[in-house]
């Protein structure tokens, strides 16, 4: 990828790739597996309350990707998608 982006920069173009790992706070992940998220995925834990506060976690989510999209994706999921009605609870 670093080589990709090098080549990018002499000819216009740029590639991103991002991947993070969005978890339920207090979810005992296996550390095998987080182990094996950040060696082949570059990604990492980030833990969030969906059941107690399923906007604000949506809300993370987009900024991290509008973020890392430079704004071109901004609201990836929509208000209502994460939550207790969505089997959360």
């Amino acid at each position: 990828m670093r080589r990709l982006n090098a080549d990018g920069a002499k000819g216009g173009y740029e590639l991103a790739v991002a991947n993070a790992l969005w978890g339920l706070k207090g979810y005992p992940f296996m550390p095998d597996y987080l182990a094996l998220v950040k060696k082949n995925y570059d990604g990492k834990l980030s833990e969030l309350d969906f059941v107690g506060n399923a906007d604000g976690s949506r809300r993370t989510i987009n900024d991290w990707v509008a973020a890392q999209t430079h704004d071109r994706i901004k609201d990836l999921i929509a208000p209502g998608v994460i939550g207790p009605a969505r089997g959360w609870s």
